[in-house]
């Protein structure tokens, strides 16, 4: 499988790129392609690649987003083109506690789906989840109806929702699809990074 890395947002709540924010020594951007790493074949870094903020080893590409601006749709969308297998895991820079067991259990849902999303508080993680290569065309028919929500794709395509119930520790799982998007988030993840080194 491939992981995604979605880096092409504007951190309009933070007010300054957030990819390039060290958590626990390490950009939040390199937080999130490690997790991957751990899992996935290759992984792909789609938007902006901030100086410095991540090593692009070996299997790590970087892509300029094809439709820059769109959303995470459009970015999901370059990385399912791109990518070499027909699966993917998509997640956000901003996740710097992915956890690559998790992934690797989503994964297993896969076959016979087209997409597989955890559910939190009701509300299905579209960038903690896998998708089918072929969820492409959909996503490419969104885009050019003016629609970048990946909600919307969801509600097109064959969806496994893995419920709260069935996820064993829930805690686990929030962590792992714990976002940055405010300071309050950043001090909180540094906080935690801080805790995990101890």
């Amino acid at each position: 499988m491939t992981g995604i890395v979605l880096a092409g947002g504007r951190s309009r709540r933070l007010g300054r790129d957030k990819a390039a924010e060290l958590v626990g020594g390490r950009t939040l951007l390199q937080r999130a392609v490690d997790s991957l790493a751990e899992v996935a074949g290759e992984v792909l870094v789609v938007g902006r690649l901030p100086q410095g903020a991540v090593t692009l080893g070996g299997g790590v590409r970087f892509l300029e987003d094809t439709e820059p601006g769109r959303g995470p749709l459009a970015g999901l969308y370059t990385g399912l083109v791109a990518a070499t297998g027909p699966y993917v895991w998509a997640v956000g820079c901003d996740m710097p506690f992915l956890d690559p067991s998790l992934l690797a259990a989503l994964a297993e849902l896969a076959p016979g789906h087209d997409a597989v999303a955890p559910v939190l508080d009701g509300t299905p993680q579209t960038l903690h989840a896998v998708y089918a290569r072929s969820c492409a065309p959909v996503a490419d028919a969104l885009l050019r109806e003016g629609d970048p929500g990946l909600q919307s794709l969801l509600g097109r395509v064959d969806v496994r929702y893995v419920e709260p119930q069935e996820m064993g520790d829930v805690e686990r799982w929030r962590r792992s699809c714990f976002s940055v998007n405010t300071e309050a988030d950043l001090e909180r993840a540094r906080s935690w990074a801080v805790a995990d080194a101890c």
